[in-house]
């Protein structure tokens, strides 16, 4: 959402004869059934994909939040696999730090609202977090860490027969995203 929140305007303004029609989904989309040009999401083997950029995962909380990860209630994406520990890289190995979910949820935007109101720490993607590690609204925890990261691609059905509206779309992504291995929402990355 933050992506697209950023980006869509500055596109918007080079190119005002386009209109954007956004669709935010917490599913993987068929671009070509639904009916889309261009998406941001997971993508199976049919479409043309480009990393964008790569996204850190990062550890936060609010910065009136205790930073004490397994003795604090921590706020968490409705997956198994992370609802009693959380994975942190530590000298060549992942060690499970233990943790206690006080909120659970399938929405990120809840999870952050919630992050925001000083319920907890939470485990996000660093492209999911707008600007409230900039602005300080949340603060980044064990820093030191490898929590793991993803990349962020940008999707299309095809080269072929790619009309100008998409052709302009990709084409300014690309340019705003020349590094596509580098964090461009952590500070010194």
């Amino acid at each position: 959402m933050a992506l697209a929140a950023t980006l869509l305007p500055l596109y918007a303004q080079t190119m005002p004869d386009v209109v954007l029609d956004v669709t935010l989904a917490d599913h993987t989309i068929d671009l070509v059934e639904e009916g889309f040009d261009v998406g941001l999401q997971k993508f199976d083997a049919s479409m043309i994909a480009r990393r964008l950029a790569t996204s850190k995962v990062v550890l936060c909380a609010s910065p009136a939040t205790p930073a004490d990860v397994s003795g604090h209630d921590c706020l968490n994406f409705a997956f198994e696999q992370l609802r009693h520990h959380w994975p942190v890289h530590w000298e060549n190995q992942v060690l499970n730090a233990p943790i206690v979910s006080r909120m659970v949820s399938n929405s990120g935007a809840v999870l952050r609202l919630a992050a925001l109101a000083g319920m907890g720490i939470m485990l996000r993607s660093s492209f999911t977090l707008e600007n409230d590690l900039e602005s300080g609204r949340l603060v980044q925890l064990l820093q030191g860490h490898h929590l793991g990261q993803l990349s962020v691609m940008m999707v299309y059905p095809s080269r072929r027969l790619l009309s100008a509206k998409v052709c302009s779309f990709v084409g300014f992504l690309n340019a705003q995203f020349p590094h596509p291995e580098s964090d461009p929402w952590l500070a010194g990355d």
